[in-house]
């Protein structure tokens, strides 16, 4: 007779084989669009080292028309130009909002998930989910890729909010000798911390299992000592029994 799975080993297989869903989604739903701007970059480029040698000398600082001709092209083929580099660096910031979003959102599953009974009308808020698994005594602080997880966090909300690097953000390698974000910078920062991002998030689970189904002596005296000063003798004594009772089953 095969053994019906009891909900504490469903509960640890789910939260086992949960992973962080979906991560690559949107990059690679914008990769054939970031791929056809980077050839039209390419041609624009092209295209302006094939004007600039067409540009005649200026004799006695006296601009001709044809020189005001290729002058004018030469500004649209820049306008061009930088109108495809704002499209291409507009879509990393996104990669970079949609890279943090998609982890709260994992995290707040993952909280639903090992603790049905919590309210997390509020964990929208990172501060707020990090407030409950303090009140756990789970220090996410000291998870192994909580750092890379916070740098996410710090360029996600710059990024919202300005287009200049400030000197927080001048802390991280791949910003620390530029003014202004640039697709470049940012793709390299998303490919140096994902793997880190996705450890602190695995051993956040890691963590939830222990502090779910893991209980050592000082876990069991601190819950034995709780529900004793909370109950009357005689109603401890029939939780006691109603224990033995189960374990016997």
């Amino acid at each position: 007779m095969i053994n019906e799975i009891t909900n504490r080993e469903y509960l640890i297989t789910l939260l086992e084989n949960y992973k962080l869903k979906d991560l690559n989604i949107f990059s690679e739903a914008i990769q054939a669009a970031e791929n056809e701007i980077d050839g039209e970059l390419y041609e624009i480029k092209n295209r302006i080292d094939e004007i600039n040698r067409k540009i005649p000398p200026v004799v006695n600082r006296q601009p001709t028309e044809e020189h005001y001709e290729i002058w004018d092209e030469l500004s649209e083929e820049y306008f061009e130009q930088s109108l495809k580099s704002d499209y291409l660096n507009a879509f990393a910031e996104m990669k970079v909002i949609y890279f943090f979003k998609n982890l709260e959102i994992n995290m707040k599953s993952l909280i639903v998930l090992a603790y049905p009974n919590v309210i997390t009308k509020g964990f929208y808020k990172w501060e707020n989910m990090i407030s409950f698994f303090k009140s756990i005594d789970i220090d996410v602080s000291k998870i192994s890729g909580y750092n890379e997880a916070m740098l996410l966090k710090q360029l996600n909300n710059s990024i919202k909010h300005s287009e200049v690097i400030n000197n927080d953000l001048k802390r991280i390698p791949e910003f620390s000798s530029i003014e202004y974000f640039t697709p470049e910078a940012i793709n390299l920062f998303l490919e140096r911390i994902e793997d880190n991002v996705k450890l602190f998030f695995k051993s956040l689970i890691d963590e939830i299992i222990k502090e779910r189904f893991e209980f050592d002596d000082t876990k069991m005296d601190k819950i034995s000592e709780d529900l004793y000063n909370r109950m009357d003798k005689e109603t401890f004594e029939k939780f006691s029994e109603s224990i033995t009772s189960k374990l016997s089953k």
